[in-house]
């Protein structure tokens, strides 16, 4: 469920409120706000590559650094 939620928000590179997360990616209609924050946060855990802000959630961008080895 984790990895969909992250594809879903990463797929459309934006930040998306929780009530579309929950409809979209749980296909649970109906929830408002605060049922919908609560939900996606359970279903996340302490996971950090996503963030919550005033608008919604977002996954943080992790940057690849290429290491030589030698």
């Amino acid at each position: 469920m984790i990895d969909r939620i992250y594809r879903y928000i990463k797929d459309n590179n934006r930040t998306i409120s929780a009530c579309e997360l929950v409809e979209m990616v749980l296909n649970i209609k109906g929830a408002d706000d605060e049922v919908s924050n609560r939900l996606i946060i359970t279903a996340i855990g302490n996971d950090n590559r996503f963030k919550r802000d005033k608008t919604g959630w977002s996954v943080l961008k992790i940057k690849k650094h290429a290491v030589s080895i030698q």
